[in-house]
């Protein structure tokens, strides 16, 4: 059922984009450059640790640009008519037992931003994505921002990494997540208009989720069945996970936040560099020996100055001993910022 789904959807995808296509490039540009407004209105409040609610508004909007977010919305009332329909299943991850649930309610999270950035709300999240090594979210529990295409920095020291008999390295969860299957008929799918990097313009469906209520994990109606995960070692083969080790402990914002809110590259580049230098940050991947990328290992080859790495980020013409720094600022230095990767993240 749940590649029928995929399916179904893809063809909806292509549909939508097909009647989008019928809009004028202005009309198309003016509402790409409404959803960058919403970001920039976001990033903005949360670098002045301003903690508002943001939300897109049809009546700020005129002629196709507000036709084109009302078609964006059919979209996401087809997607969800579709699950309820097919009976499919979302999931809501967390590290709270049912047992130890709050009066037996997943309760909306204050303040949070959509994985597009484009609205911050207060939200129960959920997620059509399967429950496998792609779903980033398996390890998610304080925090979990998306910095490059395929990379992940989880806040707090949260994974250890165990020998199996065998002597294979796993990547194990400290204390263990709980899967809640949930009733899609209370969430509203979060969709997006993005542009390629061949200039073309679609609707993207980020496979997240959005409720406004909470939700009663006693009804079965709601909620359908829990299940428990410990081992994440399937996502190393996907991504590089990071875990912010230190900063969550200590009240302090977490690294990727702090990334998140710069909108130029080259402030990206900077703070990248430096952290990587520091101890903040655990390279899983390079832990467990799964799916290595030598540039994130340069930390532990290199030791260098913050000053010396932020000349990194500056001089082109580099030493051959600094290029693996200079790879890392290249790496991130593509636009790989979430607006433009079609990654789930909260």
């Amino acid at each position: 059922m749940a590649e029928e789904i995929e399916k179904n959807i893809k063809d909806m995808l292509n549909g939508y984009n097909k009647k989008l296509s019928s809009f004028s490039q202005d009309g198309i540009d003016s509402a790409l450059s409404y959803l960058n407004h919403c970001r920039n209105e976001i990033w903005e409040k949360e670098r002045n640790d301003i903690n508002e609610n943001f939300s897109i508004r049809l009546e700020d909007l005129s002629g196709e640009t507000k036709d084109i977010f009302k078609l964006m919305e059919q979209l996401k009332k087809d997607i969800k008519q579709l699950y309820v329909n097919n009976n499919g299943v979302l999931t809501h991850i967390t590290t709270v037992a049912p047992e130890d649930m709050e009066d037996g309610r997943i309760k909306k999270s204050i303040g949070r931003l959509n994985n597009y950035e484009t609205e911050k709300g207060d939200w129960t999240f959920a997620s059509s994505e399967a429950i496998d090594g792609r779903n980033a979210y398996m390890a998610r529990q304080k925090g979990m921002i998306l910095i490059a295409e395929n990379v992940y920095i989880y806040g707090g020291d949260i994974i250890s990494v165990q020998s199996d008999e065998d002597g294979s390295k796993h990547a194990v969860l400290k204390r263990p997540n709980y899967i809640y299957e949930i009733n899609p008929k209370k969430f509203v799918p979060v969709v997006t208009l993005k542009s390629d990097r061949n200039g073309t313009t679609g609707f993207e469906f980020s496979e997240e989720w959005i409720s406004d209520e909470d939700i009663d994990i006693d009804d079965p109606e709601q909620v359908s069945g829990v299940k428990e995960v410990t081992d994440v070692t399937d996502l190393l083969s996907n991504y590089h996970v990071f875990t912010d080790t230190k900063r969550y402990e200590d009240g302090e914002r977490l690294i990727g936040n702090i990334i998140r809110s710069y909108k130029a590259k080259e402030d990206r580049e900077e703070l990248l560099v430096e952290f990587l230098q520091s101890d903040d940050l655990k390279y899983i991947n390079g832990e467990c020996g799964i799916n290595v990328d030598d540039r994130f290992l340069i930390k532990h080859q290199m030791n260098i100055s913050d000053e010396t790495a932020r000349e990194f980020a500056s001089e082109p013409d580099v030493q051959l001993e600094k290029e693996g720094a200079k790879e890392i600022i290249d790496y991130f230095a593509r636009d790989n910022t979430r607006e433009e990767s079609s990654n789930v993240r909260c």
